[in-house]
């Protein structure tokens, strides 16, 4: 019988991290990449297990005693799922990586954004056994069957001294994925503060068909659609047999895939689980009967991405739609009475303060339930990050023509102006108290 194999998702905030260069919002959810695989593992026979130290709360030393005399050591550094907005601050890695290397005898792989699009500085800095570039789960069950390194797709090492990289693996067809193993992971602690408890992750797609300037899309390859018997089967079993109540579907443009979502729905409408649900979408690819059906179906809220009140903004950044589209979704969405969480960025090339400031009026005129803004970070392997004339950071946190006290205040005063109106307050205070304590808690934690 082989030893058991570990994939491990770190805590980014043991003890806590959380400087005002990298503070960020992290969340508790469910490792969903880590679940896929550890299925694919069972399914041929592998003894695995997940350890989910961001759940958990665990310190590197609590996770080496937790691995046992496990010698495959698979460690992710996209500890959220959203390949396309990795974590930028690498210190909890380093750390888990050399409180693991203490331990004789273990391989120590390392599976994420970060060494997909910077794997030679990412090698030096933790020096593990390989990294996995790209989507993690083949390349793991390859490395687990006791494939050659030289012989495995994906995958970057040192041999003879040397830093080899191996051919680029081939895209996964997810429709061969089996349902995820939520049995190997602590599901009562994950939550999504505007869902509730009980939560999971899906996803019906991966990658995206447009080509937004800021997008990292390194981890995904192309588009590919899940098809919608098997997301189903999916929910069904995490609704059945894993206790879930509140979910995710953490499509880069879940909306867009029409067909999917409609029998998903009619599926949750038929079954009447107690089920609520959220996901991402474009406001051009939503309409009211399209809409009305997700809320039949138990969708409570949709995460758009706006990104800029700024017309020459959102033609730079090839976001392929309109300020008028924009607005025109948002009315149909409250008109379907679902919840909303839009999402904007400062800090793109050649973006005026004028401009930042169209991005908090238009954030305002869109009113919607949640309202988050961010810095428009240049991830290694988008557009955006060619246009920085000069690469001194690995992993650069704002565009350079713009310093980050000016966008760190900007942002806080986005959030202050947008939260801190009486026209907003006051609507939501009647509405509901839960609503407003949500509401000052995401307001809080950027401020």
């Amino acid at each position: 019988m082989s030893k058991q194999i570990v994939l491990i998702s770190p805590c980014l905030d043991y003890p806590v991290i959380k400087t005002r260069k990298y503070s960020t919002y992290n969340k508790i959810w469910p490792p969903l990449s880590l679940a896929y695989t550890a299925a694919l593992l069972e399914r041929e026979g592998f003894p695995v297990k997940i350890i989910d130290a961001n759940a958990e709360r665990l310190s590197p030393e609590e996770v080496v005693e937790r691995m046992g005399d496990s010698e495959k050591i698979f460690v992710t550094t996209s500890t959220l799922d959203r390949w396309q907005c990795p974590h930028l601050n690498l210190e909890p890695f380093v750390k888990l990586v050399e409180e693991i290397k203490k331990k004789p005898g273990v391989e120590i792989y390392l599976i994420g954004v970060h060494g997909t699009v910077k794997p030679r500085e990412i090698f030096e800095m933790m020096k593990p056994r390989a990294i996995i570039t790209g989507e993690p789960e083949l390349t793991i069950l390859d490395i687990c069957r006791g494939r050659k390194p030289d012989k495995i797709r994906g995958l970057a090492f040192e041999k003879e001294g040397k830093f080899v990289m191996t051919e680029k693996r081939e895209n996964l067809n997810i429709n061969s994925l089996p349902i995820p193993a939520f049995h190997l992971l602590p599901m009562k602690r994950y939550f999504y503060e505007f869902l509730g408890g009980s939560f999971a992750l899906f996803e019906g797609s991966r990658s995206c068909p447009f080509s937004c300037t800021f997008c990292l899309k390194s981890m995904y390859g192309p588009y590919r659609k899940k098809r919608p018997e098997n997301l189903i089967r999916e929910v069904r079993d995490a609704v059945e047999n894993s206790g879930v109540r509140s979910a995710y579907f953490i499509d880069l443009e879940f909306t867009i895939n029409r067909d999917l979502v409609e029998k998903l729905c009619d599926f949750l409408i038929d079954k009447n689980y107690d089920f609520r649900w959220c996901c991402q979408g474009r406001l051009d690819s939503v309409d009211r009967k399209l809409l009305d059906k997700m809320k039949r179906a138990g969708c409570v809220l949709i995460h758009y991405g706006v990104e800029s009140g700024s017309s020459r903004i959102m033609g730079m950044i090839n976001k392929k739609i309109t300020l008028e589209q924009v607005e025109k979704g948002m009315k149909l969405t409250k008109e379907a009475g679902i919840d909303t969480a839009c999402f904007f960025m400062f800090g793109f090339p050649s973006e005026t303060e004028e401009e930042m400031e169209k991005t908090i009026k238009f954030a305002k005129k869109l009113n919607p339930t949640y309202a988050s803004f961010h810095i428009a970070v240049p991830y290694p392997g988008t557009e955006l990050y060619e246009k920085i004339p000069e690469k001194r950071e690995l992993f650069p946190l704002y565009y350079p023509e713009h310093s980050h006290e000016f966008l760190k205040k900007m942002m806080s005063r986005a959030f202050k102006k947008f939260y801190l109106r009486l026209s907003f307050i006051i609507p939501n205070l009647f509405r509901n108290p839960r609503f407003l304590w949500k509401q000052f808690k995401l307001f809080t934690s950027y401020i």
